[in-house]
């Protein structure tokens, strides 16, 4: 009917404006984590293996690859056959495990820096 239509307005001539009465609370953006993990600990293993641990969980879009690694036991370099990632600890799987009072040594190049 006519007159029934909704005048134009605009919530700013209200005196209290549009009460928000929401309990709603706005999801914070997550932070980015910029900083790279720092090592912590190395140990071989019972099973002869290399494990790392780190301050922080391993970034899993971006594991650190055997390649990346320079193993070199008893002065010998020896390859990293496997590269296993579980929250803050890396563990590397030589191919010929490491046996006891072998002296270790570990090197680690990250080839893309910006990850």
């Amino acid at each position: 009917a006519a007159g029934n239509d909704v005048k134009d307005f605009t919530t700013n001539e209200l005196a209290d404006g549009v009460v928000n009465g929401s309990e709603l609370v706005k999801p914070t953006e997550p932070e980015v984590d910029t900083r790279a993990p720092e090592l912590e600990s190395a140990k071989v293993t019972a099973t002869g293996r290399v494990e790392l641990t780190f301050d922080e969980a391993i970034d899993a879009n971006n594991p650190p690859q055997a390649g990346d690694f320079a193993l070199t036991v008893d002065g010998e370099t020896v390859a990293i056959q496997d590269v296993i990632i579980v929250g803050d600890k890396v563990t590397l799987v030589p191919v010929k495990p490491i046996e006891k009072d072998q002296i270790v040594e570990l090197s680690y190049s990250d080839p893309e820096v910006e990850d």
